[in-house]
């Protein structure tokens, strides 16, 4: 162990370059090739248990409503939603690629679930992300530096397990 620890602190450069090579492609890919994605969340406050309405606002009929009132496919809505209840509470998000596009399909589902259940209250309405959910840089980044490490200790274990059969 104590030889490995030599050689890598002898060749470190080779790690470094690795961390920094592999965290600046993961940035560069999460750049130029992951569209961002925004965020519209809103809280409601219901009067029985929140889980109740979730099954209702996934219904065909709702999802019917934002599909034709904002001319998005019905799949497009659905995978953009994550609904969670818990307790009164019901929070109610969708992530698009763009900022409006979530806002308006909050804002609609919110709308029709209180005509039909007036009984509910808007906590917090969904607002305009000003800036992507994701994908993050930082976390990227992390993950790159993370496989630029990995893959610069493969590389001093090779070298060393070669230069030991030359020397051997």
């Amino acid at each position: 162990m104590s030889a490995y620890m030599a050689y890598l602190k002898k060749n470190i450069l080779t790690v470094i370059t690795c961390i920094v090579l592999l965290a600046s492609v993961f940035i560069v890919y999460t750049v130029f090739a992951i569209p961002n994605k925004y965020d519209a969340t809103a809280v409601i406050t219901t009067d029985t248990s929140a889980s109740s309405y979730i099954k209702v606002i996934k219904s065909e009929g709702y999802i019917d409503d934002v599909s034709k009132q904002y001319s998005l496919s019905k799949d497009e809505i659905i995978n953009s939603l994550d609904i969670n209840g818990n307790g009164h509470m019901l929070t109610l998000r969708s992530r698009t690629t763009d900022a409006m596009t979530s806002k308006k399909i909050v804002d609609c589902l919110v709308t029709r679930l209180i005509k039909y259940h007036p009984q509910i209250t808007v906590k917090q309405n969904a607002t305009v992300a000003a800036h992507p959910s994701s994908p993050s840089l930082l976390v990227n980044g992390a993950l790159g530096g993370l496989c630029g490490l990995i893959v610069g200790l493969v590389i001093i274990g090779i070298q060393m397990k070669r230069k030991g059969k030359d020397q051997a």
